[in-house]
């Protein structure tokens, strides 16, 4: 799955880098008056979001060489497309406050944003899935390198009950004892009878 998350940042990044382009081009107004897009005013924004459009672009593409950064980032640059794909549609048909379009350019944008959206949001899902994935095979490696425990006994310990009874008398003093003179002590409790 990582391979196709990969071909999917490649195509993210082609796309950011081409709208990336386009609007760092803002000023140039006979290429937008060619193209039949509306103009930007002013020409900064359209030139700071093309800016901002191919850092991304950028980015996508390092994460599909890098392969630690592939999935966050596969996550956030499908985000940023579905986004952009929403508010194409909205701006297509919502308002009739937006850039002046023909009906045909009405649709190719809806058409445009539609895919957007179905291209961000496969890339998030992509991403998640990958994800996952990386994660069980982390666990699973973790669980293979833990030693194994030992497996519980089988038949449970006998219960060793303690033997109650009378104490037994020391032996007799040795003759070393006697000799020295000691008295040798019972330790004993006296018994009460």
């Amino acid at each position: 799955m990582k391979p196709l998350l990969r071909a999917v940042l490649i195509v993210d990044a082609m796309l950011l880098l081409g709208f990336g382009v386009l609007f760092v081009l803002t000023p140039w107004q006979a290429l937008f008056n060619a193209l039949q897009l509306a103009n930007i005013q002013p020409a900064m924004l359209g030139q700071a979001f093309g800016i901002a459009l191919l850092g991304l672009a950028w980015l996508a593409f390092h994460a599909a060489v890098n392969g630690e950064l592939t999935t966050p980032v596969a996550r956030v640059v499908g985000h940023v497309n579905w986004l952009i794909g929403v508010l194409t549609v909205v701006w297509s048909f919502g308002t009739g406050n937006g850039p002046a379009l023909a009906a045909a350019g009405r649709v190719l944008s809806a058409m445009a944003g539609i895919a957007l959206i179905v291209l961000g949001l496969g890339g998030v899902r992509l991403a998640s899935a990958v994800r996952r994935r990386e994660k069980a095979q982390v666990l699973e490696a973790r669980d293979a390198k833990r030693p194994a425990e030992p497996a519980p006994a089988s038949a449970p310990q006998q219960r060793v009950e303690p033997v109650v009874g009378r104490p037994v008398a020391p032996a007799a003093p040795a003759a070393s004892d006697r000799l020295s003179g000691s008295v040798a002590f019972d330790a004993r409790p006296p018994s009460r009878d």
